[in-house]
């Protein structure tokens, strides 16, 4: 993922958080960002299995909140993840025609 795309989500995260609205989600899914994003350069393995866990298992509707909002984080890292790596082989896979405007205009 790209860090831009990765700061964006964070900040509109940040935004719903503070807006009160769902906050143990939104604090879980800003979780599941970072470590969608940093890998296991944030929390351990051991955190990361916590984490999953709670959306099912948490203590109270708080905790679950938090788990499902990590869950979320995640799933919307590898969605992005994926929708780069398909954009890649795409423009990979069908380059643009020769003679297509773009490079009529650099001749010109």
């Amino acid at each position: 993922m790209v860090e831009g795309k990765f700061l964006a989500l964070l900040k509109y995260a940040r935004a719903n958080s503070y807006l009160g609205l769902r906050g143990d989600c939104w604090h879980g899914y800003q979780r599941g960002l970072r470590r969608g994003f940093q890998g296991e350069m944030f929390g351990t393995d051991a955190d990361h299995e916590l984490w999953l866990r709670l959306a099912d298992e948490g203590a109270d509707e708080a905790s679950r909140e938090r788990g499902r909002g990590y869950r979320d984080g995640l799933i919307a890292i590898a969605a992005a993840d994926e929708r780069l790596t398909h954009s890649a082989r795409s423009h990979q896979n069908n380059p643009p025609p020769r003679g297509s405007g773009a490079s009529r205009r650099s001749n010109e």
